[in-house]
């Protein structure tokens, strides 16, 4: 019996160790992501011609999407806490359930109307036939936020 347990904790450990586990891995991953967005904005660039005015306004708007979607990220993840404790609790009335799920439902939203707005506004910066040209190329973007979801 010791050995099964053993070998599972082994097992277990190895796992999470392999899979990077913790904050570490989460900061790999981040860093990855903006090593690809940078790669992603200069094949936009090059493929469609982007300005330097253009790559820069398009940097500004991925910046201060960012520090949007990361506020809502959080407020997400706090709601959707809640409302899994709220859930586990034995004395919760189904009124405060579904108005917590509904919050939760809510932020998920608010965060799809940002990644949408965040593409318009990209739209916007460029010419007529730099939109005719992109539908040619896959550059909608999968924001960070859509993949840690």
């Amino acid at each position: 019996m010791k050995t099964i347990l053993l070998t599972l904790l082994f097992a277990i450990s190895s796992l999470t160790i392999a899979s990077g586990g913790g904050k570490h891995g989460k900061r790999k991953m981040h860093k990855k992501m903006r090593k690809h967005k940078k790669q992603k904005l200069g094949k936009m660039k090059e493929r469609l011609g982007l300005s330097e005015d253009q790559t820069a306004k398009i940097k500004s708007i991925r910046e201060s999407h960012r520090t949007q979607m990361k506020s809502l990220r959080e407020q997400k993840r706090a709601a959707k806490k809640q409302f899994k404790e709220a859930m586990k609790s034995s004395n919760q009335n189904p009124e405060q359930l579904r108005s917590l799920f509904n919050v939760v439902q809510n932020k998920k939203s608010q965060l799809a109307n940002a990644r949408f707005e965040k593409r318009l506004a990209v739209r916007s910066i460029l010419t007529p036939d730099q939109l005719a040209k992109r539908k040619n190329f896959d550059f909608d973007e999968k924001d960070e936020s859509e993949e840690q979801e």
